[in-house]
């Protein structure tokens, strides 16, 4: 079955939340995910992506594309070409009320470990919200370990 155009995906979403020590030293974590034409780089629908943060006050970018292997499931390459060697597998874990946000899960890679975030179109998230995040997370399999390791990105700094 061909998976169909992953649009939810579509736009910025903020890292509101993670497990991935990553974020601990960089702030205004965003990721904008671009619908690609078939003549992209993937050579099929995919999805560009762009990991924007600040570090030291200066801005950061991580580009790749995420070629979908399903509705939920990624493979995420580097961009330029000296960086297609670095791959990643992540996932939609979980998807919230009209895709107001959505729990992302990373497979354990050469440079990172596995880890989960939590993206909102926002920068903040209620903290009921995130504490019903947090329950529906316990109640994931692959998403269990680490609900007593997330921590919030910081913002605005």
């Amino acid at each position: 079955m061909k998976p169909s155009e992953p649009h939810f995906l579509a736009g910025t979403w903020c890292i509101v939340s993670t497990s991935l020590s990553f974020w601990k030293t960089r702030q205004n974590p965003r990721i904008r995910y671009t619908p690609e034409p078939v003549l992209s780089p993937c050579r099929e629908l995919c999805l560009r992506d762009e990991v924007l943060y600040t570090r030291n006050g200066k801005p950061q970018t991580v580009l790749g594309y995420d070629t979908p292997l399903s509705d939920t499931r990624f493979v995420w390459r580097g961009e330029p070409w000296y960086m297609r060697w670095l791959i990643s597998h992540w996932q939609v874990a979980l998807r919230g009320p009209e895709d107001r946000w959505v729990v992302t899960y990373f497979e354990k890679t050469l440079f990172t470990d596995a880890g989960v975030d939590v993206y909102a179109r926002e920068s903040t998230l209620d903290e009921m919200v995130l504490h019903e995040i947090y329950g529906q997370m316990a109640e994931v399999e692959v998403l269990k370990p680490f609900v007593g390791r997330m921590f919030l990105t910081a913002w605005g700094c």
